[in-house]
């Protein structure tokens, strides 16, 4: 067991509520460590690697029958599974995302982390953008469990869980590079940088491409019928 300290980040959300693309942001902060190359299995490091592996060049502006999502996110693997969480550098961010599979979320921080690192539950509320959400899940073909809604809500009534409000990230850039920097704040990481924050435009320019828009909600019912 580690001596030091290191900050242990659980992202969860239900499918289709970009937890993802919200993790692939955290990654791009300097000492976090989330997702591997899964060929190479190399660990990026510089914002210069990252962007490397978790952009989103394969999938922009390709619909739902152009692409196959599963096999994208596929090409990335967790960090853990390449190095061991528990010897990462001082200081380091262990993020681990998942959908609610408990009612502690996607993660059990108290069952990895270490008596001196910190905790931080993140959970992302999809708020008035249910069924946006489920959708989208249905868009990226992604796995949906009734238990995941059902835990979702004991997330959401949890007042030690830090929200991340969804819809921050379906009104635009700003208002997402707002919510992004107080979730920062939160998991103190107060002195994010421009090129940060600039790793982070790019992701969340090339992942808007990728997600179902509401102007295109009701097309997209009709063809997996939906509205029949």
């Amino acid at each position: 067991m580690h001596i030091y300290s290191m900050k242990y980040i659980s992202v969860s959300f239900l499918p289709g509520s970009a937890g993802d693309f919200f993790s692939r942001c955290l990654n791009m902060l300097s000492n976090a460590y989330c997702f591997a190359d899964r060929a190479t299995k190399k660990i990026p490091v510089t914002i210069e690697e990252k962007l490397s592996i978790l952009n989103y060049d394969t999938v922009i502006n390709k619909n739902f029958n152009q692409r196959n999502w599963v096999d994208f996110e596929s090409q990335v693997i967790r960090s853990n599974a390449v190095f061991p969480h528990h010897k990462l550098p001082d200081n380091s961010y262990s993020i681990w995302l998942g959908h609610p599979i408990d009612i502690y979320g996607g993660t059990n921080l108290s069952n990895i982390a270490g008596p001196k690192d910190q905790c931080y539950n993140l959970y992302i509320n999809s708020g008035v953008h249910f069924e946006w959400g489920i959708l989208n899940a249905l868009y990226k073909n992604s796995v949906i469990s009734s238990q995941y809604f059902i835990n979702a809500k004991i997330l959401l009534n949890d007042i030690n869980v830090y929200k991340i409000n969804l819809d921050s990230f379906i009104q635009g850039w700003e208002p997402f590079c707002t919510e992004f920097k107080k979730t920062c704040d939160y998991i103190g990481h107060d002195n994010i940088t421009s090129e940060e924050i600039q790793a982070v435009k790019i992701l969340y320019t090339q992942w808007r491409t990728t997600v179902l828009e509401y102007k295109d909600l009701n097309s997209f019912k009709k063809i997996i019928g939906f509205d029949m």
